[in-house]
């Protein structure tokens, strides 16, 4: 996500600080800029959703903001990653139409297939989660977690991959959400269906998106970044779209022990 954090001005502490010449100043007001005031303006708009709708889960809440947001122009190729979804919008995401829902127990199949070791967790806290790790052993992979951004780093030899996505219409009862991709040079992808029908609130659809690499030179430096979106009415349902050369992505260096 992007949110504003530059050239920010909000109510400030009364009390008087001195001046350069040695004055005393006062003021309601102050000036400011970085990633401390634009994480708590993200911070309060998700609480102000969870006022709005409670019982909604936190991936619901994230989905909203995130497929709700205003796109931004790539400038350069560091911009594939660096804007995220687009600027937060709070007033859209309030009625977003459809969200991305996720299942805790998607969470354990998905460390599942990290290999994660649950006998790490301390049977005090996490008695439940880890009986029930022992008990399912299904696992799902990354790239098809229900998040409202499909993305993936294709290997040398991968040429394609099919994302699979489930949309929770929070919308409205009876609505039709048409598919919309935006077409890139050297990237095919095929959405299907095409149409997503639903008859009521809360009810779930599936989708799935093959996305296939045609020609790695037409796209940047890094990869490919474009967008799919869902409409039906005013409502927009945009998700990111971003294929990443795996050959350019760096692994994190071992710490060593000292």
């Amino acid at each position: 996500m992007c949110a504003p954090g530059e050239m920010i001005v909000p109510l400030s502490s009364p009390m008087k600080a001195v001046g350069e010449n040695g004055e005393e100043r006062s003021s309601m007001c102050s000036l400011v800029s970085g990633t401390s005031f634009s994480t708590a303006l993200v911070a309060g708009a998700m609480a102000f959703l969870k006022s709005i709708h409670p019982d909604w889960s936190p991936a619901a809440l994230t989905s909203s903001v995130m497929t709700t947001a205003d796109p931004v122009k790539i400038m350069c190729d560091a911009d594939m990653l660096g804007i995220g979804s687009g600027v937060l919008n709070v007033d859209k995401a309030r009625n977003p139409g459809l969200v991305y829902d996720i299942e805790p127990l998607e969470h354990i199949q998905y460390l599942h297939a990290r290999k994660f070791d649950f006998n790490h967790l301390s049977a005090k806290y996490y008695a439940t989660l880890i009986d029930i790790a022992k008990k399912d052993k299904t696992t799902i992979h990354p790239r098809d977690m229900n998040l409202p951004i499909l993305g993936a780093a294709f290997l040398e030899h991968e040429k394609n991959w099919t994302f699979k996505r489930r949309s929770k219409n929070v919308g409205v009862p009876s609505s039709t959400y048409v598919c919309h991709v935006e077409k890139v040079d050297g990237l095919e992808i095929i959405p299907q269906p095409c149409e997503l029908t639903f008859e009521n609130l809360n009810e779930v659809n599936g989708y799935e998106l093959q996305v296939s690499v045609v020609d790695w030179t037409k796209g940047r430096t890094y990869g490919f970044r474009t967008h799919v979106e869902w409409r039906c009415g005013n409502y927009v349902v945009r998700s990111p779209i971003v294929i990443l050369r795996s050959s350019l992505i760096k692994p994190p260096e071992k710490i060593k022990k000292t």
